[in-house]
């Protein structure tokens, strides 16, 4: 039998039948032994790897097709071990190929970012990047604090790459602008290669082909994130923006496992004058905007940016989270992107909120219904409207107990104006 390759070299198989070793001259098949298999890719000079970032089998030198798909590669290795009279069959070489891949793991972002840590230049070309967004001054948010939340979601992105399933991202950066403005070109300025991310995602985090979809790229758009906070999967979203890990099942093998979450997310929104895209008053810490009115085409060295932020993420070890003030300028800064209720509007619309204080007046809401002729059917929920805006103006004085009933308010700018079916598409009372 042949176990010789083109340069007629003896192949000594690791593992044999007993009557190969007593020299027998028959031809006996070679055992499919993972050791083998090992051991004849090797010869063959077939490489075998498990991308960390795609989670995938990567399949290269030899004769192989090059982009084959896997299915493919693995057909051609199961020809060419038989021809070297290994007998093996199609699920035995799924088997040993992906055993082989899990002994040799990487991940082209990590080496990448490595390789901008150590050409790194000693600069904070954060402000590089930060140059590029030029904010919406219509707004209230702070240079600085907008910085803040571009570095710390920097961070987590590097420390995410390399996470081991102990390290969790805490929020999402979100960019707020309008339509056409470069939102989805500023995600490609942070890759080297566009296969490494991804744009226009709905995310459902109850949906298997969603997370699976988006596992395999470090940074992923949620396009219009809006659409992905809907009111029924927020607190899903909320776990699961902040999971370590993902429950993950490999095409070939026979059970999932758990895996380092190793991708991060950026957010885009077209948010429209009034509109607001959050929709709870309260979990909207995993949510980071900046507001913009243009992604301007600067210079950038994307190489030096990921070294410095390598460098805050592991020689300076700086946080990738908000501390305590950080969370509290956040809430205030995410008051003004809240998507509103229809009476929550009408509210913010008809009463008169920069008259002082001591022209507020203590009343009811079926008397503020009145006030504002909506009707006193609609008591409810412009009693559940005030409770939502004595959330983000501490002004507005909401009742202490079931018994005293009187809010705090504003008088209205013009008594009467609004039509008595102003809030008709809203409904009754429940």
């Amino acid at each position: 039998m042949s176990n010789t390759d083109n340069n007629t070299t003896p192949w000594n198989w690791p593992v044999v039948d007993l009557d190969i070793r007593h020299g027998q001259s028959r031809n006996i098949p070679i055992p499919s032994a993972l050791e083998n298999v090992e051991y004849a890719l090797k010869k063959l000079d077939i490489k075998v790897r498990y991308n960390q970032m795609t989670k995938e089998i990567e399949l290269t030198g030899g004769k192989l097709l090059t982009h084959a798909p896997l299915d493919v590669g693995i057909t051609q290795i199961r020809s060419q071990l038989t021809t070297h009279h290994l007998r093996i069959s199609k699920t035995e070489t799924w088997d040993a190929v992906a055993a082989i891949a899990a002994k040799h793991l990487y991940s082209p972002v990590c080496e990448y970012l490595k390789k901008c840590h150590q050409n790194w230049d000693g600069k904070a070309h954060i402000d590089d990047l930060f140059r590029l967004l030029k904010l919406d001054p219509k707004v209230q948010q702070t240079p600085e604090f907008c910085k803040v939340l571009l570095e710390k979601w920097l961070i987590s992105a590097v420390k995410l790459a390399f996470n081991t399933g102990d390290t969790a991202a805490q929020g999402v950066l979100i960019l707020v602008g309008p339509q056409g403005i470069g939102k989805t070109r500023f995600l490609y300025r942070l890759l080297p290669h566009s296969d490494w991310g991804a744009d226009g995602i709905t995310l459902d985090p109850s949906s298997r082909d969603d997370t699976m979809r988006i596992m395999r790229f470090w940074i992923v758009e949620l396009g219009e994130v809006g659409n992905t906070i809907r009111k029924e999967r927020m607190d899903a979203l909320k776990q699961y923006i902040t999971q370590k890990q993902d429950v993950f099942r490999k095409p070939y093998a026979r059970s999932a496992e758990m895996i380092p979450r190793r991708t991060i997310f950026l957010g885009t929104v077209n948010e429209l004058p009034g509109e607001g895209f959050l929709r709870d008053l309260t979990g909207n810490r995993r949510y980071w905007p900046i507001a913009i009115s243009q992604v301007l085409d600067l210079p950038l060295d994307r190489d030096q940016l990921w070294g410095y932020i390598m460098h805050r993420a592991f020689d300076c070890q700086a946080p990738h989270y908000l501390n305590t003030a950080e969370l509290v300028q956040l809430e205030s800064m995410n008051t003004q992107h809240l998507l509103l209720s229809t009476e929550e509007r009408l509210l913010l619309d008809s009463l008169d909120w920069n008259a002082p204080l001591n022209h507020w007046h203590r009343m009811t809401a079926t008397d503020l219904c009145d006030e504002i002729n909506i009707g006193p059917q609609n008591n409810r929920k412009v009693g559940r409207a005030l409770q939502n805006i004595a959330r983000r103006d501490s002004r507005l004085k909401t009742p202490s107990n079931h018994h005293h009933r009187e809010y705090l308010v504003p008088p209205t700018k013009t008594p009467s104006w609004a039509s008595p079916d102003r809030t008709e598409e809203s409904g009754t009372a429940p």
